[in-house]
């Protein structure tokens, strides 16, 4: 069964898109941290109770804002079809119960079969730029009131996704991979930090709880990868 990374790359490839599964998975996490999430409310009465992406017919979830935002960032030439819809609707459930998890499964979707660090540095760029652009998307002038130290971090992942792979990559000669997984590393720290920050706290604010507010994937939808690959 392809790997909710793989078949992100597989159908943006399919899709002739020029973003990277990185950017996107960067993206929807920053989205998910603001408040995102993979289900919408099943009633206006009562928004306790969710309906998962995955039970919604395509013409809903084409309404929603995720994938309003996606689309829109996607910036494909073909026409995206309600499966391919569906088919990105259950991989972002994945990622956000990745971050989610209380087995800390969260890592940055990047490409990792090569060596080349400046490879290496631009997809971390792109995913970095990704998380900005969905967490300040949602956020919008909240963005402002956040703690000094959430705004010391955007600098920092500002500054990470400005990057020239090229030049760091020839700074960092002798140690590249170490100082790249350094890099890596903080970046994940730094996204697990918002998550804390925003969406326990505004949980534990809500509901009087410290529960987390994450999606989680049936098992019946299990292998829907399976089938990722749309003609």
């Amino acid at each position: 069964m392809a790997t909710p990374q793989k078949a992100l790359a597989q159908i943006l490839q399919q899709l002739n898109s020029p973003v990277s599964a990185a950017y996107i998975h960067g993206l929807w996490s920053g989205r998910v941290v603001a408040g995102d999430s993979a289900s919408i409310a099943a009633s206006e009465l009562d928004p306790s109770e969710r309906e998962s992406f995955s039970s919604l017919d395509p013409g809903r979830l084409a309404e929603t804002p995720w994938w309003l935002h996606t689309d829109a960032v996607l910036d494909s030439d073909e026409t995206v079809d309600a499966p391919y819809i569906k088919a990105l609707a259950l991989i972002f459930g994945y990622a956000e119960e990745a971050l989610a998890s209380d087995a800390m499964d969260f890592s940055l979707w990047l490409d990792n079969s090569t060596d080349d660090i400046a490879v290496k540095l631009d997809e971390l760029a792109e995913w970095s730029q990704g998380f900005l652009e969905g967490f300040s998307a949602l956020l919008g002038d909240q963005i402002m009131d956040i703690s000094d130290d959430a705004q010391e971090l955007i600098e920092d992942l500002i500054a990470i996704g400005e990057l020239d792979p090229d030049s760091a990559a020839e700074e960092v000669e002798e140690g590249a991979e170490f100082d790249f997984l350094q890099i890596e590393e903080f970046v994940k720290t730094a996204v697990l930090h918002f998550w804390h920050d925003f969406r326990i706290t505004k949980t534990s604010k809500t509901t009087g709880t410290e529960t987390k507010q994450g999606v989680s994937v049936d098992d019946s939808d299990s292998d829907s990868l399976d089938g990722v690959t749309v003609h």
